[in-house]
């Protein structure tokens, strides 16, 4: 049985990638990070019946209401709710903040035995790329 190799990338390459995306739209590590509207499915329907350990997302954000600076995570039955927020994520001379890495676990409103069984990791790029670039992508690991 042939073992399927692991995706395995560093924070800073993650919010690189995604510097690529938002700035020249051009698309992310093929194959291995996915468009999904992850804050619209659960996270069970997100990864299907993948063997593998984790999955990489790119999505929007989507805000609660357009004059909001809140985002919506809430998914049919559930929430994503952020446990911290932000890691910081330096450029590769580790002089400039150019993103930051945050958690989150997963509610569910009708079953109390899912909360906390899912986590997942929101990397977002920083204030100043966001306003240049009126982005409102994001990965996420899940």
């Amino acid at each position: 049985m042939e073992k399927i190799a692991q995706f395995r990338t560093s924070d800073t390459d993650l919010i690189m990638q995604l510097l690529k995306f938002v700035a020249g739209k051009c698309l992310p590590t093929e194959g291995l990070i996915d468009f999904a509207d992850v804050y619209s499915k659960e996270p069970w329907q997100l990864i299907g019946d993948s063997s593998k350990k984790t999955h990489y997302f790119l999505t929007q954000l989507k805000k609660k209401k357009p004059i909001d600076a809140r985002f919506n995570r809430t998914t049919g039955n559930g929430t994503w709710t952020q446990q911290n927020k932000g890691k910081e994520i330096f450029d590769e001379d580790e002089s400039l903040i150019i993103g930051y890495k945050r958690s989150l676990s997963y509610k569910n409103k009708k079953d109390s035995f899912l909360n906390g069984r899912w986590l997942m990791m929101e990397y977002f790029l920083a204030d100043f790329v966001l306003r240049e670039l009126k982005s409102k992508e994001v990965i996420c690991t899940v």
